[in-house]
């Protein structure tokens, strides 16, 4: 049961239950806050205790100087009463109301144990035996302070996950906001920009290369600002793959195309190699073209002077394989390994961008349907190869998530 759910409140809840049908008439679960006070989380009682008494029992606070959990919270050791006497009861009672109701509830026996991980108490697990029921002994204690352990570990992995989202949440909220409030300066300086380059070039020579050299700045700005969007879209599950029916050939002329002027200034040959006979593919052509921009975009920054680089196509299988092929510096197993993790870069002294180019095509490409792969060697160049089903029914609206896509 501990192993199905991460609502460790409710495993708790549960584990009560168990407990009053196995070795109790009440059980009280009282778990610390982050302030350190305990907080009633619930009170499981068994068919022979009224329901006022259960609900008594939920909303009294728990005492911090009284009764059997406040024990356990000083001395952060199990508790075993197999007699609780009437004065003990009196001495548990914050006031004349909380006195009646232990006396109608009237435990012969409790058991206290911490719930306790990692040396942090978590909480309090308390097992009550009313009278004319089992008296609590040894073995009682020992079987709830391994409930109580397994419990322990239950919450202490639950709260890690709760916090955990938290600080994902935290983060895409700041990213999404830190976006949106760059966008609209860098928008005005890209198209500033913009125009001195155009006044630049018929006329102030001298002008001219600062202008473009701000608006090439602006634009990679603007690239890095869209990949920290997509990448919070992505784990966020909305960034959306709307498909239709693509010719292949169309949509790679279109890519080499975009990049010839980065080509040349590089002085790199950037051409395509098609296969006659391909398939259309059912594809969202922004999102395609957004993956060709990546990997074509990375073969030109590690592909010296003089260098080549193909984008090509064929049929493969049902589907269409797709390839990218640099004569770069190529790429070790190692680096390999840690090609599509995020933020990674495999140059550290020689940082060309967040990091985040590669995870995000990876997702768009599996979000199709298709997979992608490198294979490369250190001063042998790199390839890239990624896959798209071949047109063989009608598209679909498919929807990134942090795992794959769903339709």
């Amino acid at each position: 049961m501990l192993e199905t759910g991460l609502d460790y409140e409710q495993s708790l809840i549960a584990i009560a239950r168990l407990a009053v049908q196995r070795v109790g008439d009440v059980c009280i679960v009282d778990v610390v806050e982050e302030t350190g006070g305990l907080r009633r989380l619930e009170a499981i009682t068994g068919d022979r205790i009224p329901n006022g008494i259960r609900q008594a029992l939920v909303g009294a606070a728990p005492d911090g100087r009284a009764g059997p959990a406040a024990s356990v919270v000083d001395q952060k050791k199990p508790i075993l009463m197999p007699r609780v006497t009437p004065e003990v009861l009196a001495s548990w009672a914050q006031d004349e109301d909380q006195a009646r109701l232990l006396r109608v509830a009237a435990p012969l026996s409790v058991i206290a144990v911490p719930l306790v991980a990692h040396d942090v108490l978590l909480g309090v697990l308390t097992m009550l035996s009313t009278t004319g029921s089992r008296v609590y002994g040894p073995a009682d204690l020992s079987l709830a302070e391994e409930v109580a352990r397994r419990a322990a570990l239950s919450v202490e992995n639950s709260r890690l996950y709760q916090a955990a989202r938290r600080a994902v949440r935290e983060r895409d909220d700041v990213l999404g906001i830190v976006a949106h409030d760059l966008r609209n300066p860098l928008s005005a300086i890209v198209m500033n920009a913009t125009v001195l380059s155009m006044q630049a070039a018929r006329g102030g020579a001298a002008a001219y290369k600062p202008a473009q050299a701000i608006e090439r700045a602006g634009r990679r700005m603007n690239r890095l600002i869209q990949d920290l969007l997509d990448t919070t879209r992505l784990d966020a599950g909305q960034l959306a793959i709307e498909r239709e029916r693509l010719p292949p050939g169309r949509v790679i002329a279109e890519a080499v195309e975009a990049h010839r002027p980065q080509a040349a200034s590089a002085a790199c040959e950037l051409r395509a190699e098609l296969d006659q006979q391909l398939a259309d593919v059912w594809a969202d052509r922004d999102r395609l073209l957004q993956i060709f921009d990546n990997l074509i975009g990375n073969a030109l920054k590690f592909t010296g002077r003089g260098g080549q680089i193909t984008v090509g196509a064929k049929p493969r299988d049902g589907d269409v394989l797709f390839s990218v092929t640099d004569t770069g510096c190529g790429l070790t197993a190692d680096e390999i390994k840690h090609l599509f993790d995020r933020f990674w870069q495999a140059r550290k002294k020689d940082r060309r961008g967040a990091g985040l180019g590669l995870p995000i095509v990876k997702g768009l490409v599996e979000a199709h349907g298709g997979r992608i792969w490198v294979e490369s060697t250190p001063g042998g160049g790199s390839t890239f190869f990624f896959t798209l089903p071949a047109v063989t029914g009608q598209p679909a609206r498919f929807t990134v998530s942090g795992s794959g896509a769903s339709c």
